[in-house]
């Protein structure tokens, strides 16, 4: 498999046990419909489904049967598969500091054969920036730009 998204870009071998793939994602308090996008590629591999975790609870399921998010997080989360592409966007309606913390997407994926199943994860670790400390970040920068 191949996690073309986020980046890094990543290889990891179909195994019992793959290595996870991950990046970190820096959004700002109030943001309205924040995006995280998983893509990747299958080779000699058959998609089977996916899951999106957040801090290790289940909130979407992608399958040839059923995709959305669960009623929990319907208020809070949206989802689009584009299953041409191997691609997911998870998208975040209006960025808390409660969104702090870990994002997974979870592959299970079969052999040509289906005797196989593997499962392979992408994390991304998000830090929410609140208004204040965004603010001061804003004007640090324009020093910066001035300055030059």
């Amino acid at each position: 498999m191949t996690w073309n998204e986020p980046p890094p870009t990543q290889i990891v071998q179909a195994v019992a046990n793959p290595v996870n793939h991950f990046s970190s994602r820096q959004l700002f308090e109030g943001t309205i419909n924040a995006t995280f996008s998983w893509h990747f590629g299958l080779t000699d591999l058959i998609f089977d489904f996916l899951i999106i975790l957040f801090e290790g609870n289940f909130v979407a399921l992608v399958s040839p049967s059923l995709t959305g998010i669960r009623p929990p997080y319907a208020n809070r989360f949206g989802l689009d598969w584009i299953p041409k592409k191997n691609l997911v966007k998870l998208f975040i309606f209006n960025v808390t500091t409660e969104d702090n913390g870990t994002f997974s997407c979870r592959v299970a994926a079969d052999s040509f054969d289906r005797y196989d199943t593997f499962l392979f994860e992408s994390d991304v670790k998000v830090d929410v920036v609140g208004k204040l400390k965004a603010k001061i970040l804003e004007y640090v920068f324009l020093l910066l730009v001035y300055r030059n």
